[in-house]
């Protein structure tokens, strides 16, 4: 609509309009439109007609120099309001469904998530709660296999210095045999299953191993099977164990050589 203006006014007498049938001033009057700032829009009041929204600029129709140049006009861009609430209504619905629609796939996706990432890590946690299970090879997590193997190796070395303690003469003889035997087969492990097993003699975790050797991990496992293998030992528990009691017969002034097992 272009009509003459005054100020919170327009004057639809006189007033050109342009636009669809369906937006078109079916209910307008003669009568002034108030303009009230509503929002973002403009609210259109007219006495006994309908309320539009929409915007209005003012704009000049005359020079300066001329007779009408003190005549405002503005151009008045606006729908029924009632469309404009149907149109709104009808988009935020749409953007209604579609964040419903994204909070149900997040909460889906947090759940493969956590069944994914987090469930391995309870499992792991409750390998810790039951020492009886075999930590090895049971989770894809490296520093909670570690730590399991950690803390099941305290458990072995408490056990083995218990069970030490009630041996029996004959059983520390046939342990100190069983003993020289892996000191003995050391000797058949290659130059690189000797890198490692040094390393693991060091203390190191098969993590720090891989990083020392710039190795990776699955290669550093594939050395485990086979020093597990010549060493005829089950586990990096039982290895473990051995490589303490090498250790201590260091400590008290023996030779653990292999040539020294073979004598």
């Amino acid at each position: 609509m272009l009509a003459p203006s005054e100020e919170g006014w327009l004057r639809t007498e006189g007033a050109l309009f342009a636009g669809s049938y369906a937006s078109g001033p079916m209910g307008m009057t003669e009568e002034p439109m108030a303009v009230y700032r509503a929002g973002a829009f403009e609210s259109y009041h007219q006495r006994g007609g309908d309320i539009y929204a929409g915007l209005s600029r003012g704009i000049s129709l005359y020079p300066q120099d001329s007779a009408y140049a003190a005549e405002k006009w503005s151009l008045a861009l606006m729908l029924p309001e009632r469309s404009l609430r149907e149109n709104i209504f009808s988009h935020t619905r749409w953007l209604l469904l579609s964040l419903g629609l994204l909070m149900a796939a997040s909460i889906l996706l947090a759940c493969l998530l956590s069944r994914r990432y987090i469930r391995p890590v309870v499992d792991a946690l409750g390998q810790i709660k039951n020492p009886s299970a075999e930590a090895e090879g049971k989770t894809k997590i490296l520093e909670i296999d570690d730590l399991i193997e950690f803390l099941a190796a305290q458990d072995e070395e408490r056990l083995r210095a218990q069970a030490s303690a009630d041996q029996t003469p004959s059983e520390k003889a046939g342990e100190s045999h069983l003993f020289l035997e892996f000191v003995q087969n050391i000797e058949k492990l290659s130059g690189a299953e000797r890198a490692v097993f040094n390393l693991y003699m060091k203390g190191h975790t098969a993590k720090e191993i891989a990083d020392i050797l710039c190795l990776s991990i699955n290669t550093i496992k594939t050395h485990n099977r086979r020093i597990y293998m010549k060493l005829n030992v089950t586990s990096r528990k039982e290895l473990m164990v051995y490589i303490q009691m090498m250790e201590e017969a260091k400590k008290n002034g023996a030779s653990v050589s292999p040539s020294a097992g073979a004598r």
